[in-house]
């Protein structure tokens, strides 16, 4: 009989099962058309806009047991700083402005839910999403990257070679972390995990809608 995968593997599990669905959603996606791209980079650069106040937050109610991590999100704070200029950047080059690209409410949400768990639950809890968006750079990154570039330009992709130039051992580093987490801890980043997963397909879908709503409009 095969012994029962430890909580760690199963998170580790989960999380490659999720990234393959959401590079399906990546692969079918019209990256050449700019009213796509400047709608994604629009949505995003809500959710980039709160990375560093969620680290922040996370980190400053992180007890003295999780000192590492504590120490990890303050570094990767500072890492973040900013980086949701670089969507207005991007955008620029497209020919928009952020306020031609209002928010989705379903975007909201994939912040607010972090800002819920991190008061109400656990701050471990912000792991959880951190795990999925830096798996899904390191996983689908890199062939978006490639497409954008070639559709629209270098200056159209800052944002993007930002992130998919991120170490490959990324991955390897956050799982070792997650390794020295308890069961309960475990179980809180992977709910976390699979919130962030359902709210960022949830987002890519209605980007496409939006998309299509615009290209009928133009065709009409």
């Amino acid at each position: 009989m095969s012994k029962p995968k430890k909580a760690s593997d199963q998170l580790f599990t989960t999380h490659d099962e999720l990234l393959t669905t959401l590079d399906r959603i990546f692969k079918d996606s019209p990256w050449e058309d700019p009213r796509f791209y400047a709608q994604w980079c629009g949505q995003f650069f809500y959710f980039v806009a709160h990375a560093t106040r969620l680290l922040a937050a996370s980190a400053a109610r992180l007890d003295l047991t999780n000192d590492p991590l504590h120490i990890r999100f303050l570094d990767h704070c500072q890492e973040e700083k900013h980086h949701e200029q670089l969507f207005l950047n991007d955008l620029k080059a497209l020919g928009y402005r952020i306020e031609d690209l209002p928010e989705f409410p379903m975007t909201a949400q994939l912040y607010q839910s972090q800002y819920y768990l991190i008061d109400y639950k656990d701050p471990i809890a912000l792991f959880g999403s951190i795990f999925y968006l830096e798996g899904m750079s390191l996983t689908s990154g890199p062939e978006v990257y490639e497409r954008v570039k070639k559709a629209h330009g270098d200056a159209a992709t800052t944002f993007l070679r930002v992130h998919v130039s991120e170490d490959m051992d990324h991955i390897e580093k956050a799982k070792a972390a997650l390794r020295q987490l308890s069961d309960r801890q475990l179980e809180i980043v992977e709910w976390s995990l699979k919130q962030t997963a359902s709210i960022y397909e949830a987002i890519m879908k209605e980007t496409l809608a939006t998309y299509h709503r615009l290209e009928n409009k133009k065709a009409a």
